[in-house]
């Protein structure tokens, strides 16, 4: 029995060091890239998938590819 706990710990130090974390990728996105303003307060996601972004300069909605920019004047 302590034979086999012994094999199992030692297995178990082998394969853990072959695992890799899951690697997450971040965009930061500016001004350049149509958003409004770069200070962002709030995020949601609706259930089509687009993004909102609420800024001191209104609401952003992203679809994965560009911004559409919505302002208290329109």
């Amino acid at each position: 029995m302590i034979k086999l706990h012994k094999h199992l710990i030692f297995l178990f130090l082998i394969l853990s060091n072959y695992t890799y974390s899951q690697e997450l990728t971040y965009q930061k996105y500016i001004v350049a890239d149509g958003l409004p303003q770069t200070q962002v307060m709030q995020i949601l996601q609706d259930g089509k998938g687009y993004i909102w972004l609420a800024t001191k300069n209104g609401i952003s909605r992203f679809d994965g590819i560009e911004f559409t920019n919505y302002t208290m004047k329109e």
